[in-house]
Parts: structure tokens; sequence; C-alpha cells
């Protein structure tokens, strides 16, 4: 049995992109995910991404490699990544949501989670093995 693994990353996207960039790249994700076992969530708005992988270890792992290497993305922070017993979004190769359709609660959190990883505080917090992690868990449990 494969263990299930879940990562969760912010990124900025390196230039503008419309509304069929973003269907272009929903496409590619969710066929390439189906053929390696992923599900997951994409959230994009104002220019940032909120992503979660999961799946098979080594199957999310080079999915995020690739994501990393994509120079459509800049200033990726991986917010969190853990062996997980089950899936978040079994049903889904890349779920994705419109932001306008999203809480307003979230849509707040959203904008303050992305205030904080672009801040001078989460760069020192890295730096901080106690407080890297207090962050990163306080990060992964905002739904």
């Amino acid at each position: 049995m494969e263990i299930l693994h879940r990562i969760v990353y912010l990124s900025s996207a390196a230039r503008a992109l419309s509304d069929s960039d973003i269907e272009a790249i929903l496409a590619t994700a969710r066929q390439r995910n189906a053929q390696d076992g992923i599900t997951g969530l994409m959230l994009f708005h104002d220019g940032s991404f909120l992503q979660v992988l999961e799946g098979p270890r080594a199957a999310v792992e080079a999915c995020y490699a690739r994501i990393v290497s994509d120079q459509r993305h800049h200033q990726i922070a991986r917010m969190g990544s853990k062996d997980v017993d089950s899936r978040i979004f079994s049903e889904w190769e890349m779920a994705s949501l419109p932001f306008s359709q999203v809480s307003r609660e979230a849509q707040d959190s959203f904008h303050n989670i992305r205030d904080l990883q672009a801040s001078d505080t989460m760069k020192r917090a890295e730096n901080d093995p106690v407080t890297k992690a207090f962050l990163k868990t306080f990060l992964l449990s905002l739904r």
C-alpha cells in the first residue's frame, strides 16, 4: 500500500494570467494528476496561488518539483507537507473554485496568509525551528 502524502503551498504568478491561462493550467494538471494518482485543490486570486496536492508520496513530490521549476511561479512557499491517512479531495484531479465564491472569512484568511508569507516575519521564522513549526501548524489548520 502506497503512503499518501499532502503538500500545501503558496506562490505568486510570474506574470499576469488570464482566465484562459488558468483554464489551460487546470486542464494540464487534471490530465497529469489523473495519470499520477494525485488529487487536490487550486485557488488562484490576484496573482497568487494556493494549492493542495495529495496522493502517493513520490508522485506528489515529483509534481511539486515540477511546479517549483515552472517559470510561471515565483516566491513559492511550501506551507506544509505530511503523510496522511486519507485524502481531502478524493474525487478531484484538481478542484478549482472561483475566488468570488469562497466565503468572506476564507478570502480574508487567504489575504492574511499571503501577506504573512511575503513578510520579513516569515523569512525570520524560517530560521527558528519552533516558530517555523508553529506557523506551519497554524497555516495547515486553516480550511
